[in-house]
């Protein structure tokens, strides 16, 4: 049973070393993400990454977190405006954040909101969609979803595969 098990977490290793992402898509540990390059309100990012075969992403952990921030920073120069739709929203029902692609909520695991988001805007506003932007240093804020802003796209290593 231990030699299964070690082989079975071989295997997983090295695939996950070995995922293949689409061009134009960046790989971090078993997952591959791109930014479009077109501003985009909130519905049409989540068109645009499906059109790829992906979804806007889903951030689960504080490295991938930190991975994206660094990647953001890195392109900051080749965008219009460093500000990145990411896939939380609470169209659904508000105040309940859940993530697109994989429809868990956001406060079950890692978080990291710029101080007083969410907030829905006030008063005023009607926020129900999440962005990454230099603005909030790179921390999660709420925006109205038909702001526009670049999308950040998520899919699977493995899915990359199916694709590639």
């Amino acid at each position: 049973m231990q030699k299964i098990l070690f082989i079975s977490l071989v295997y997983t290793c090295m695939y996950q070393a070995l995922a293949v992402c689409p061009q134009g898509f960046v790989e971090h540990e078993g997952s591959c993400y791109h930014v479009i390059r077109i501003q985009a309100t909130w519905a049409e990012g989540r068109m645009y990454c499906h059109a790829y075969g992906s979804k806007l992403v889903s951030i689960e952990t504080q490295k991938e977190n930190t991975f994206l921030v660094n990647y953001l920073k890195s392109i900051d120069n080749q965008v219009h405006s460093a500000r990145f739709w990411i896939g939380g929203n609470d169209i659904a029902q508000t105040g309940t954040y859940i993530w697109e692609g994989t429809q868990l909520p956001l406060n079950a695991g890692y978080t990291n909101y710029y101080q007083g988001s969410p907030d829905n805007g006030g008063d005023n506003l009607e926020e129900h969609c999440m962005e990454m932007s230099d603005r909030y240093n790179y921390e999660w804020n709420d925006n109205e979803c038909k702001s526009k802003f670049y999308p950040i796209c998520e899919m699977s290593g493995e899915d990359a595969e199916i694709i590639g």
